[in-house]
């Protein structure tokens, strides 16, 4: 017999709030911009300018594809209001069947990108001083 879980008295989501995305967005911008600190001449530009390109198509994408999700009716949340990022992020997240705090969830969305992006940063501020 398996234990049924112990009832929250917090509400819980399981979707990420708007800003997440948002920031996700800036993050990946961060990232492609980034790569243009190692810029070196020759076809390194082109190689650049396809990554950048890459980048966009998967922004777009994400962006075009959520637009899609919110207008579908069973979705649909097209005319409301996000709620509020302090009402989301006193919540609890449900994931795959556990329960963590949204803003854990947050962290755990966000951290990968934003390592890549803000290391690369520093990769190209290295490269730059020591080239």
């Amino acid at each position: 017999m398996t234990p049924s879980p112990v009832p929250s008295p917090r509400p819980t989501t399981s979707r990420l709030h708007p800003l997440a995305f948002k920031a996700m967005t800036v993050l990946a911008i961060w990232f492609a911009a980034s790569a243009w600190g190692f810029f070196a001449g020759g076809y390194t530009g082109l190689i650049f300018a396809v990554v950048s390109w890459l980048v966009g198509i998967v922004i777009v994408i994400a962006f075009v594809m959520r637009r899609i999700w919110r207008g579908h009716p069973i979705h649909g949340r097209e005319g409301e209001p996000a709620e509020p990022f302090s009402d989301w992020a006193e919540a609890d997240f449900e994931s795959a069947g556990s329960r963590i705090t949204s803003l854990e969830a947050l962290g755990e969305a966000l951290l990968p990108i934003a390592v890549v992006a803000f290391g690369l940063t520093a990769f190209a501020i290295v490269w730059n001083l020591v080239s």
